[in-house]
């Protein structure tokens, strides 16, 4: 595993703050959330369905790539499940599998170098790897005194 690696697994306090919780399974290590997404309309919640995204960096490449690709499962109400593999090289564009023609959600996977040109669908989750980084750099993670929601307690 390299250092930035390494640096971006001891960092806890960073990953809780973005949302973040440690995620290992399929011989794969590092970090998920759950994000919800809430449809309303004139009456009120109309629907209700979950993105999963994951920030992996233990795994062997290209191998769990496919793997995620041809074997991850649907889950009820999760719409989108994003693997963002950190790796010593990026992947021009990710790679998409629809679960039961759409109805069952989507799985996209992209192997991703820190400080890369990335996709639009993948920018949010590379931006916090590459804060990540930035923190890990200042020796600092998430800075004291600072709450979660970004406002710094006085």
């Amino acid at each position: 595993m390299s250092e930035h690696m390494e640096r971006l697994q001891k960092m806890d306090a960073f990953w809780d703050y973005a949302g973040f919780k440690p995620w290992q399974g399929h011989g794969m290590e590092g970090v998920y959330r759950r994000v919800t997404f809430v449809k309303d309309g004139f009456l009120g919640k109309v629907a209700e369905f979950f993105s999963d995204d994951y920030i992996l960096w233990s795994h062997r490449g290209v191998q769990d790539e496919e793997r995620i690709l041809k074997q991850w499962k649907a889950e009820t109400d999760v719409m989108k499940h994003r693997f963002l593999l950190l790796s010593a090289e990026s992947a021009q564009s990710p790679r998409t599998r629809s679960i039961w023609l759409g109805l069952g959600g989507f799985v996209e996977v992209l192997r991703y170098r820190a400080g890369s040109p990335v996709p639009a669908k993948f920018r949010d989750l590379a931006f916090l790897v590459d804060k990540g980084l930035e923190y890990a750099a200042k020796e600092g993670g998430v800075p004291e005194g600072t709450e979660r929601g970004g406002e710094v307690a006085l």
